[in-house]
């Protein structure tokens, strides 16, 4: 007889209990580890030794640590360095051998590994001194000293797609061609606008002034990469903004609401413009006239208080852009090109050897109230050779949004008479962001809003880079100056949005004047008619002049007869003609009539 089977002490559905309690307990026990912030590296082109040298930034104190390998073998002629939004590549501009080196960095490390096929032929241009990526990180932008088919009168922008996997470069068509974008020759900075849709470059004008500075602007095709503008896209007669002074520096603002132009041969000056956010075109804002040293480096912290160069520190008015020299930093003034980068995420600064004979990289924190810089722990930092450019990885994080302005900014209407229509102008509204504008309500306000009126084709919604056109009309209800807006609530940041409108009433009154103001007529045979004279009556009012009769007055109104073109009225600032006779006299004397 089998024995009955033992009762095991736990049923199996017991064991898969205890199992998920123990796996519970087991993973709930290790803290879940946040994901922060990619590390930030530090590099910079130590060119009379053809190397690169690699630091790690520490995020809180801005101290550095060399990259495991660091220095890495550049192999050519590191002249300057430029990093993707996304700090996947570094770039560099070989000066001597006119191409560009390409190495992807390690995410983790920093570490350099080039590329397969670097370095990359240059387009129609030689000697690169600067370049740049886009927003998107898509396409390369260098600039070149020489421009293949004009012998050193210009210089050339070359453009590359880059491998978003590998970071090969791809030069564009026009770049090999001589549709290439010619551009100012030596370029000494470029800026790729935040907006995605310009590129500036600024170097030196064409040889018949060598020492004067010229700012070009291209336009960005969004799918291409290639440029359009410039000199020979503007007919070749000149960039943007021509200045009388040596080429030196350009530096903008994050948001590139402000562009500035370092420059100086004799007299050193900073040049501050307005960027248009509808066409970018430049508006001269201000001009900070410098002693030497000049500025040879222009940079700007992230939160556009500070503005720092190789002239000293300034501070930036939030509205204008002008800057203000400060007292800080007096030890970082510079005689040379010695390179300025700041980290676009932190608030540090990383500089070259200000006397340019030590092979070292200075990093500093940046006070955001007063600008002061505070070295970091360990500050300066040994490299391979004195410092000739610097790049930084890491890059802000955008939010999409929409961004309204209306060019023109404003309109301003003519006299008008009151009661009386205008002629129409046309206001555009811009969306000039990256996400869509919704537009809640437009209106007329402000002091005399029955004075004009308007009419649009905007719809609920604009898109990025989409726009929509005003026709406004002014008929004053009043003489005197008159004044209105446009305004617009929309979901951009600033709403309502506003564009000012102005105008001059006049009132609807006639001025007649007659000239000469008296006529003496020689003597006259009496029954004889002498020659004419001619008067000429003139409506110089702001109305029409009504005439209901023309005739005589006075004692002798018989002796004379007239003739005339002004029928029943003059219309304002116009005239016309009676003419006077003398007919035969009925008695001898003087005679006079009105």
């Amino acid at each position: 007889m089998n024995a009955p089977a033992p009762t095991p002490l736990f049923p199996k559905h017991a064991f898969v209990g205890i199992l998920l309690v123990c796996l519970i307990a087991l993973f709930s026990s290790r803290p879940l580890t946040p994901q922060g912030p990619p590390p930030q590296f530090v590099y910079t082109a130590d060119e009379s030794t053809h190397m690169i040298s690699a630091f790690v930034l520490n995020p809180t104190t801005g101290a550095l640590t060399l990259v495991p390998g660091s220095p890495f073998n550049e192999r050519l002629d590191p002249y300057a360095l430029a990093v993707d939004p996304a700090g996947k590549f570094l770039f560099v501009a070989n000066n001597s051998t006119s191409d560009v080196s390409v190495f992807a960095i390690n995410q983790t490390s920093g570490a350099l590994t080039e590329a397969p096929n670097s370095p990359y032929a240059g387009g129609m241009g030689f000697n690169p001194t600067v370049l740049t990526t886009d927003v998107s990180g898509k396409f390369l932008f260098v600039g070149n000293t020489y421009f293949h088919n004009v012998g050193g009168s210009n210089g050339e922008v070359d453009v590359y797609s880059i491998d978003p996997v590998t970071g090969v470069l791809t030069p564009s068509p026009n770049s090999l061609t001589t549709f290439a974008a010619i551009g100012p020759s030596t370029p000494v900075g470029i800026f790729a606008h935040p907006g995605g849709k310009w590129l500036y470059v600024m170097g030196l004008t064409l040889p018949d002034e060598p020492e004067s500075d010229v700012v070009e602007q291209y336009t960005i095709d969004p799918t291409t990469g290639e440029l359009s503008g410039g000199i020979c896209g503007g007919g070749c007669g000149g960039g943007i903004y021509n200045g009388p002074e040596q080429a030196r520096s350009l530096g903008a603002t994050p948001t590139g609401a402000f562009l500035y132009v370092g420059a100086g041969k004799n007299v050193g000056v900073i040049e501050t413009f307005a960027v248009s956010p509808v066409d970018g075109s430049l508006n001269q804002v201000d001009v900070l006239s410098l002693q030497p040293p000049f500025s040879n480096s222009i940079t700007v912290e992230p939160s556009a208080k500070f503005l720092f160069s190789t002239s000293g520190t300034y501070s930036i008015d939030p509205m204008t852009g002008s800057l203000t020299p400060t007292p800080n930093n007096s030890n970082l003034i510079s005689l040379g090109p010695n390179p300025q980068v700041v980290d676009r995420i932190g608030e540090f600064l990383f500089t070259g050897d200000p006397d340019e004979k030590s092979a070292i990289l200075n990093s500093f924190q940046i006070d955001t109230t007063s600008g002061l810089l505070t070295p970091a722990p360990g500050s300066p930092y040994t490299t391979t050779a004195v410092v000739q450019a610097i790049a930084v990885t890491g890059s802000p994080v955008v939010t999409p949004a929409p961004a309204a302005n209306f060019s023109p900014t404003a309109l301003s209407f003519s006299s008008q008479l009151v009661g009386v229509p205008s002629a129409s102008q046309m206001i555009q509204l811009f969306n000039t962001g990256t996400a869509t504008l919704n537009i809640a309500s437009i209106a007329i306000t402000g002091a005399n809003i029955g004075d004009f009126s308007q009419t649009n084709d905007c719809a609920a919604t604009l898109t990025g880079g989409a726009h929509c056109m005003f026709t406004v009309i002014f008929t004053p209800g009043d003489a005197g100056s008159r004044s209105a807006a446009i305004t617009v609530m929309d979901n951009a940041s600033g709403s309502p949005h506003s564009a000012a409108l102005t105008g001059t009433g006049v009132s609807d009154t006639p001025m007649a004047a007659l000239t000469p103001a008296t006529f003496t007529f020689a003597a006259t045979t009496v029954g004889n008619s002498s020659a004419s004279q001619a008067f000429n009556l003139m409506n110089s009012g702001t109305g029409a002049l009504a005439i209901s009769s023309i005739g005589f007055t006075g004692p002798n109104p018989g002796d004379f007869t007239q003739s005339n073109t002004c029928g029943s009225s003059v219309p304002t600032n116009m005239s016309c003609t009676p003419s006077h006779s003398r007919r035969k006299l009925l008695a001898s004397g003087p005679r006079c009539s009105v």
